[in-house]
């Protein structure tokens, strides 16, 4: 005989399963009534039952959950460290950057504003302390310079002799290294005398 469970509906609507064992007819031989209430309160005790009762290889499950939460916890402490690696040589990088574009046009200038002391013909300090265009500060001081008068040398009896050449003229003049640094040292020292 093998068991059977069948459902009965009652006139509320409500189904109830029903129980026996049937003979190899298929006849039920003996069958047991259930309530909605009792199938739900056998349900619930059973639930209760599996909740209560651990799975055998509980605590290696559990040890085994902790440690992967480990592992997890000591990617994520790696991963931020190397982001915050990743973020700093970024930044370092950024800086190094700034610098190298700071110094290329620092460097720029000061080859422009000796290529255009030589082309005018005036002071490439001056013209280095001086912001804006390069080109049109030099033109600016070429012109300055053109409008000051030239005063010769005066020596006794008031006698006037040629205007003094520029540093730029004296310099292109000079046959070696020694001679352009006495006349820079030359042209330094009577500067400085003027300013007395």
């Amino acid at each position: 005989m093998a068991d059977t469970t069948t459902t009965t509906e009652q006139m509320d609507g409500s189904t109830t399963p029903q129980t026996g064992s049937a003979d190899q007819s298929g006849k039920a031989t003996e069958a047991k009534t259930f309530t909605q209430e009792q199938v739900d309160k056998i349900v619930q005790e059973r639930l209760k039952r599996a909740k209560s009762e651990k799975p055998a290889d509980y605590d290696e499950l559990k040890a085994k959950a902790a440690r992967l939460d480990e592992i997890e916890d000591a990617q994520k402490s790696e991963l931020e460290r190397i982001t915050e690696q990743a973020t700093k040589a970024q930044e370092s990088a950024a800086d190094w950057q700034s610098k190298y574009e700071q110094l290329k046009a620092q460097r720029q200038r000061e080859l422009d504003v000796r290529q255009a002391a030589t082309t005018y013909g005036v002071d490439a300090d001056v013209l280095m302390r001086m912001g804006g265009d390069v080109d049109e500060n030099a033109k600016f001081l070429q012109g300055k310079e053109a409008s000051r008068p030239k005063f010769g040398d005066m020596h006794d009896g008031g006698e006037q002799t040629a205007p003094a050449q520029s540093l730029d003229e004296r310099l292109s003049k000079a046959k070696n290294q020694q001679e352009r640094i006495r006349i820079r040292a030359e042209f330094n020292a009577q500067k400085r005398n003027n300013k007395r």
